[in-house]
């Protein structure tokens, strides 16, 4: 009795921890000897994942750890579902059977195999006695060959793809070369250097007709004075002889 109680905590223990959550068969549920036995489970979530678990061995006990009958291996990563038949003779009718799935690939920190525990269930139908195990039935079988503890899949590597939306050239045109030479510059330096030579050339024609039209003027303006003058002179002769003509007229007058 005593046992049972410590296998049951055991169980409840390893129940709430549970990463590899069997939820058939459920507590309490019934299978039948010689009839096939749904068996599904979920990853609740926790670590490790059943990408870790990977490839378990499965045994169907009873009581305290008592192994009655091995199951075929399988990866809890790979299918979520499995069935078994309930042989006969691995124990009497009871209620207290359940599933034990042990992983191939993972341990615990003290390097024991993980494990992992399904709720009791009750074998009806069953021919066996309870505590005398068939060796038949317990030894452990084989790992298929299509079955391997890498069969998880791993994470997988993003990959970055390049698109191409267009080219862009970076190559600059050669720089022209410069010549001091007056003559034998070409091409936009040339032209510059001619066009710059035009400029010069109007603006010492403007420069050098500037001085000559203030030449032009000033003459004139000479010429103008020298009218003025002659015209002044001319005037005051015929003033004189106006003045020495009168004069005479009163003399004689006088006479």
């Amino acid at each position: 009795m005593l046992a049972t109680i410590c296998l049951v905590l055991c169980l409840a223990v390893a129940l709430a921890r549970a990463e590899l959550y069997i939820v058939s068969p459920a507590s309490g549920s019934t299978c039948q000897a010689g009839q096939p036995c749904t068996v599904n489970w979920l990853d609740d979530g926790n670590s490790p994942k059943l990408a870790s678990i990977g490839v378990s061995r499965i045994g169907l006990y009873m009581d305290n750890m008592q192994l009655v009958q091995s199951i075929e291996p399988v990866d809890v990563s790979a299918t979520h579902s499995m069935t078994f038949t309930p042989n006969p003779e691995a124990g009497p009718d009871a209620d207290s059977y359940y599933l034990v799935f042990t992983s191939t690939a993972l341990t615990d920190a003290s390097g024991a195999a993980y494990t992992e525990y399904s709720p009791f269930f009750r074998l009806t139908g069953m021919s066996g006695t309870r505590g005398q195990p068939v060796a038949s039935l317990t030894s452990e079988l084989p790992v298929p060959s299509t079955l391997t503890s890498d069969t998880f899949v791993s994470p997988v590597t993003p990959s970055i793809s390049t698109v191409t939306v267009g080219t862009l050239s970076t190559s600059l045109s050669p720089i022209p070369s410069l010549s001091a030479t007056s003559g034998g510059a070409t091409g936009g330096v040339g032209s510059s250097s001619r066009m710059s030579t035009s400029r010069s050339a109007a603006a010492t024609g403007s420069a050098s007709a500037s001085p000559s039209a203030s030449a032009g003027t000033n003459a004139e303006g000479d010429d103008g004075n020298s009218n003025g003058a002659g015209r002044a002179s001319v005037s005051s002769a015929l003033a004189v002889s106006c003045v020495g003509a009168l004069s005479l007229y009163m003399i004689c007058a006088v006479l």
